[in-house]
């Protein structure tokens, strides 16, 4: 398991925690699609992070487990009022496969989770629907 821990306290950062996502990510073996999603889900954190709360930290998990790879996701932040209401943080659940947000006194924490999509099963002998195999 990797993890990686990120302040949040300007944009700089939040490129740089969303390439980072990205990189371990792609180490995973996610599609160019996951990768996307993935790193929008990030950014849209790391914003809101700083919209709301001016401040907060974001950490990157790698988890194997069941067959698949996993990246988690978890952004903290204090003193912000209505953080799971967002706009943006509804999208979340559209691009990963798991979002959890717990609010604790005055600190709300946003978990997120995808796991790598198992590969399709493909066969060189199947046929296309609406046509058989020649008639001998």
């Amino acid at each position: 398991m990797t993890t990686v821990r990120f302040s949040i306290v300007g944009d700089r950062d939040v490129r740089v925690v969303c390439q980072c996502c990205r990189d371990l990510a792609a180490r995973l073996r996610f599609s160019g699609l996951d990768l996307t999603m993935i790193a929008t889900a990030v950014s849209t954190l790391a914003r809101c992070i700083l919209t709301l709360a001016r401040h907060g930290e974001i950490e990157l998990h790698t988890e194997s487990g069941g067959g698949r790879d996993c990246i988690v996701v978890i952004a903290r932040a204090a003193d912000c009022p209505g953080f799971q209401d967002h706009l943006p943080m509804r999208g979340l659940a559209r691009l990963m496969d798991e979002v959890q947000v717990e609010s604790i006194q005055d600190q709300t924490t946003v978990w997120v989770r995808k796991a790598v999509a198992s590969p399709r099963l493909w066969s060189p002998t199947a046929t296309k629907p609406g046509r058989g195999t020649a008639a001998s």
